[in-house]
């Protein structure tokens, strides 16, 4: 990150553009944590605390307007979110049809068709078409910003949101209180955000603890 931070610096200074410079370029970060393997329990938790977190982090940090007009990092549909908590038995399989039922490709703020597609590319193939995504077995986080032109701007600032990801994935009591109000239907109220905050601090701080 230390190298990152002076890339970024050496960017803003050489005059990069950020993502308020054009309505129509959509400048963004894409980041790509590997996953630690395909049977961590943890790959499909942090799959779920995205689905759980998404709403918040959108308002948490709002993206630019150009960014939320273009189609490249919808929001997850919530019926997704809501087949993800309902499904008992979920594995890579399962996700997979999950993702085929219920999201449109890949212009979503987390898009899953990398893993599904380093996973199993028989089946990916199969049902997306093997041209559809380039498989690595990644996250591929398209969401954060990229604000160069603003100087109170750090990338540390947009990698925060997939920390955050992380941590509650790994927070077990944070994760089953979001999971269940989830699958009682709170996440469809116009409350959840704040249900979110309650759970983990206005500004993720219960997380960073």
């Amino acid at each position: 990150m230390d190298r990152v931070l002076d890339l970024t610096k050496a960017l803003q200074k050489a005059g990069g553009k950020g993502t308020s410079d054009s309505l129509f370029a959509g400048f963004g970060i894409h980041f790509n944590p590997e996953i630690t393997g395909y049977e961590d329990p943890y790959l499909l938790r942090t799959v779920i605390s995205y689905g759980l977190l998404e709403p918040w982090l959108r308002e948490w940090r709002p993206l630019d307007m150009s960014r939320r007009i273009l189609p490249f990092v919808d929001p997850w549909p919530l019926q997704f979110t809501d087949a993800l908590v309902a499904a008992d038995d979920l594995d890579l399989s399962v996700l997979r049809h999950l993702v085929h039922n219920h999201l449109n490709g890949r212009n979503y703020g987390l898009d899953l068709l990398p893993i599904l597609h380093a996973h199993d590319p028989e089946g990916f193939a199969a049902m997306f078409g093997k041209e559809a995504s380039g498989a690595r077995p990644a996250f591929h986080f398209r969401l954060p910003d990229c604000r160069l032109d603003e100087p109170d701007w750090c990338i540390t600032d947009e990698w925060d949101r997939w920390w955050l990801v992380e941590a509650l994935a790994a927070d077990e009591a944070r994760f089953d209180a979001l999971y269940q109000a989830w699958r009682r239907g709170a996440g469809h109220g116009g409350l959840w955000v704040e249900e979110v905050a309650r759970q983990i601090g206005k500004n993720g701080e219960e997380l960073f603890r």
